[in-house]
């Protein structure tokens, strides 16, 4: 048996300020709407905030989170927060296609 060239473990320990539920989620990058929505399945409202009148046309992210949650990210801050229906079933199945129909490549 070779002996490690560095004997410190290689891992890391994880950062306290950073959330599970945060890292650990399906994540989709959407532009919001005229109206202040985001589409995602069902439009979701996004409250205005106190430092702008509208998120129109800002680029946020979409964190689908295992618990059933749905929340809206920009910079690092939570816009809008949606709790699904049942908060068993996952949103991503519904809205992802079937391979069925999806087109098959054609031959040249």
């Amino acid at each position: 048996m070779v002996a490690a060239q560095d004997p410190d473990p290689a891992w890391l320990p994880w950062p306290k300020n950073r959330r599970f539920d945060e890292f650990f989620c399906f994540k989709y990058r959407r532009v919001v709407g005229n109206d202040n929505t985001v589409r995602f399945g069902p439009s979701i409202d996004i409250l205005r905030s106190r430092d702008s009148n509208t998120h129109a046309h800002a680029r946020v992210e979409v964190h689908e989170r295992f618990d059933g949650t749905l929340c809206i990210f920009a910079d690092g801050l939570c816009l809008a927060k949606k709790v699904l229906a049942d908060g068993k079933t996952l949103y991503r199945v519904a809205v992802l296609a079937p391979v069925s129909i999806i087109p098959k490549p054609k031959a040249f």
